[in-house]
């Protein structure tokens, strides 16, 4: 299995995000979590208490109080807690439920879901989750959209910003941060040049910081999209 270099990179920099999404199948969703709480938990087994693991149709509200049951629990090694989650759907109730409990625990605790789209998950949590795509089948001809996108002169592209905001068209929106994800995400998987990669690697953590913007109380999509743009 070609382990993720996005969470390569943050498992070797000891800089993880508080959650990550798993685009893709359950069963490589669960090596990946699995690998990575071995990393980051002594003696690591799937029994280990320091370990929660959700296998499921829907992750509802009493599966969420029983993972913020088990966070509150003392850590067996003093130190992290890793849970994983593979549901088909997440119900908007325990979505919010994980939502603070991420942002509560962010420095001791590492959240892995699994979905095989993001769709399934309500946008709130989506958007403060790191994706990562363990499929690319589905989101042919993204990267190249957006190869063609930034080919274009800077006023056309100020100018197709303004016209999806004005009409409000979250479709196109999406669409834009999309498929900026799936080209440096595929630069991060199939390019041998450690530059390009990196940069690539920065493109996505804006992205993250950006997608967080889009859901915010004060959102201004404009603004968001200029600067998504321009970094």
């Amino acid at each position: 299995m070609s382990y993720p270099f996005l969470l390569e990179s943050h498992l070797k920099s000891g800089r993880l995000a508080h959650g990550y999404l798993l685009i893709g199948s359950l069963e490589q969703a669960g090596e990946i979590a699995g690998e990575a709480a071995g990393r980051l938990l002594e003696n690591f087994n799937q029994n280990h208490p320091d370990f929660y693991e959700f296998n499921g149709e829907i992750f509802g509200i009493s599966e969420a109080r029983e993972l913020i049951r088990k966070k509150y629990l003392k850590a067996f090694g003093g130190g992290k807690k890793i849970f994983f989650i593979g549901a088909e759907t997440v119900t908007l109730e325990a979505a919010n439920a994980l939502l603070k409990t991420m942002e509560d625990f962010s420095d001791t605790a590492h959240f892995f879901l699994s979905v095989s789209s993001e769709e399934k998950l309500p946008a709130t949590l989506c958007s403060r989750l790191v994706k990562i795509r363990l499929i690319f089948e589905p989101a042919a001809g993204l990267a190249d959209y957006w190869q063609n996108f930034e080919n274009k002169p800077h006023i056309d592209k100020m100018e197709y910003l303004k016209k999806i905001t004005d009409k409000k068209d979250r479709k196109e929106q999406k669409k834009i941060f999309d498929a900026r994800e799936i080209y440096f995400e595929d630069i991060l998987k199939n390019s041998g040049n450690d530059e390009q990669r990196k940069k690539a690697l920065e493109n996505l953590e804006n992205l993250v910081f950006a997608r967080e913007l889009m859901v915010g109380p004060a959102a201004y999509p404009k603004s968001i999209l200029e600067y998504l743009i321009l970094t």
